[in-house]
């Protein structure tokens, strides 16, 4: 009796000792997320640290979808010489099923686009975009015509800001996660290769969701960056939704402009794959 109850008891340790790591990353979830900031200058090939004065972000998380969808990113400061300029953006977490005891989450993210970024901090290093005619007025079809119009311009970088954020949040998993879990995923595990960003419209985004399309018939080592893997390969690709001024009316432009909404995976939800999606 003594000998299972002391096998049981190492079961149970060594089964928190594997979750530990998820419950990390859940705690991990509603941490300031400065790489959001980050990926959005650097695809204009802008640094924070090579900035001439400091810039932060701050990310208000809200409870309510509502909330989220009515507020309004904004840059604030600088209050002085040595102060930074603060960039707010708007967070809310959507539930992506139970994982066992717990759930990930979605990450919807509203931010200043890298353009509007740009103009505000005087660097003048917004990638050129052929222009887009501005619709007269503010009515459905007009703005439809010109987004589908601008989207298919849209700069390469553009698109690959959400990829960037989602392979962060992949890598940063794969380097917490129990070396069982890691190992048994890179031995047998779908592989995720993270493709470009999905712009879509205003409609269209607000319903979508991380896209994750397999692949069938990839060959080990087929994918860019050496994908390997004995169950195949599948493409995840964010949603983002762009405003940008030119394509506007005078009257949407102070409410709606340089806008960059995105949906990209946390942490805990890249773990999530790691540990149980990749073997579905």
């Amino acid at each position: 009796m003594q000998g299972r109850a002391e096998a049981a008891a190492g079961g149970v340790g060594w089964s928190l000792d594997y979750l530990q790591p998820f419950w990390k990353a859940m705690d991990m979830e509603r941490e300031e997320p400065q790489h959001v900031l980050d990926a959005i200058l650097s695809q204009a090939g802008v640094s924070t640290a090579a900035l001439p004065a400091p810039i932060v972000s701050h990310t208000i998380f809200y409870d309510f979808l509502p909330d989220f969808i009515r507020s309004k990113p904004a840059l604030v400061g600088p209050h002085n010489n040595s102060s930074p300029t603060t960039v707010l953006q708007s967070a809310w977490l959507q539930t992506q099923g139970k994982f066992w005891p717990c759930q990930s989450h979605t990450l919807w993210v509203k931010c200043k686009t890298s353009a509007a970024l740009e103009e505000a901090l005087g660097l003048g290093t917004a990638p050129t975009q052929a222009a887009a005619t501005t619709p007269a007025a503010a009515d459905k079809s007009s703005l439809a015509a010109a987004f589908s119009a601008w989207a298919a311009a849209a700069p390469m970088g553009v698109r690959h800001v959400a990829a960037s954020i989602n392979e962060a949040a992949m890598q940063r998993a794969l380097d917490m996660v129990h070396p069982y879990a890691r190992e048994r995923y890179e031995r047998d595990g779908k592989k995720v290769v993270f493709g470009e960003d999905r712009i879509l419209p205003i409609d269209g985004w607000l319903k979508a969701d991380v896209e994750w399309l397999s692949e069938e018939g990839v060959e080990e080592g087929d994918q860019e960056g050496g994908v390997k893997g004995g169950r195949g390969v599948v493409v995840a690709r964010s949603p983002i939704l762009i405003t940008p001024d030119e394509i506007l009316p005078a009257e949407m432009k102070a409410r709606f402009g340089g806008m960059h909404y995105m949906k990209v995976v946390t942490v805990a939800r890249a773990m999530q794959w790691i540990m149980l999606d990749a073997f579905r």
